[in-house]
């Protein structure tokens, strides 16, 4: 469990088979609210990213959860090493800093970190603390699958 002293307990886990419907979710429209994406086609064309991301051989995801009921999911991240695809957290606990506290559970901060999708909260950090994402959306093509569609662990 990670305390920040007077700060929000969180405990961290791996994603769990009942987390899949709320981060797939979550990570759709919270995106499409941070990059302004208002086409028709939007929701499969994401969806269609997410798989690929999912489907590449070293993606994790890593939930932010209260240590007294680890079912209620207050941020997650979906990585691969020190590349971050996505990182979301519940309006409510943003002030919290538990996508913060979630990167330096999973990933070596003392490196610049690599995300795969660039939002305003990426802005905001990388004016904080100046050179420490990069931006690489190219990092996706290794989840492409030859067309071929991969058997994912929340697939029943």
């Amino acid at each position: 469990m990670a305390k920040k002293p007077g700060g929000l307990q969180i405990s961290f886990r791996p994603i769990g088979q009942d987390d899949w419907n709320y981060v797939l979710d979550s990570w759709k429209r919270s995106f499409r609210q941070h990059v302004g994406f208002h086409t028709p086609c939007y929701f499969s064309e994401i969806s269609d990213r997410i798989e690929r991301i999912i489907d590449a051989p070293g993606t994790e995801f890593t939930m932010a959860v209260d240590p007294d009921d680890d079912n209620f999911i207050l941020g997650w991240v979906c990585h691969d090493g020190n590349v971050v695809h996505y990182a979301f957290t519940r309006q409510c606990f943003r002030r919290a800093r538990v996508a913060k506290r979630l990167v330096a559970e999973k990933l070596d901060t003392a490196k610049p970190i690599i995300t795969t999708s660039w939002t305003r909260a990426c802005e905001a950090v990388n004016k904080r603390y100046d050179g420490a994402l990069r931006y690489e959306p190219t990092r996706l093509e290794k989840g492409k699958r030859n067309g071929k569609k991969a058997k994912r662990n929340y697939d029943a």
